[in-house]
């Protein structure tokens, strides 16, 4: 009886706990649907754990329209055959402040690479600041909500 009662009461701190980190991660207004700075497509950035991260929501300019996107420059060969629709391009990005999350990753498809991350909640825009090594060499870009958001990709089924 003593354990049960002892399980049930763990069980609710850690819901309440992962709650409390999902709440954390809404409130921040970072979540949701970004448009990326070149207009090639949107990431949805939304809680995963206590970190945010970010999956390819929309490819907008695909040079084939008949065939998905393949990420075609990564660095792996073995993921070049892989559609961008859905990946994870940001993950362990950790609330620095109310606006401000550092110390997580970004993967840049068109280069195939992967960066440091942080990013900074400016009023209605995200400031993206990919880097390869300490804050200072980098690029920041800004990226917007779309007021109305494009259609979600669908990701292709692996065929077999």
């Amino acid at each position: 009886m003593r354990t049960s009662r002892l399980a049930i009461v763990i069980l609710a701190l850690t819901s309440m706990w992962n709650a409390d980190a999902r709440a954390a991660a809404s409130d921040s207004g970072v979540t949701g649907i970004w448009m990326t700075d070149d207009g090639d497509g949107a990431v949805e950035i939304r809680p995963c754990g206590k970190d945010l991260c970010g999956y390819i929501y929309s490819v907008l300019r695909v040079p084939d329209p008949s065939r998905p996107a393949l990420d075609e420059r990564n660095t792996n060969a073995a993921l070049r055959s892989r559609p961008l629709c859905g990946i994870q391009v940001i993950g362990g990005l950790q609330a620095a402040s109310a606006e401000k999350w550092s110390g997580g990753w970004i993967y840049d498809p068109k280069v195939g690479k992967t960066y440091g991350l942080d990013i900074t909640l400016q009023g209605a825009q995200l400031s993206v600041h990919g880097y390869l090594q300490g804050m200072f060499l980098g690029r920041t870009v800004t990226w917007s909500r779309p007021a109305t958001p494009p259609s979600k990709c669908v990701a292709p089924k692996p065929q077999r």
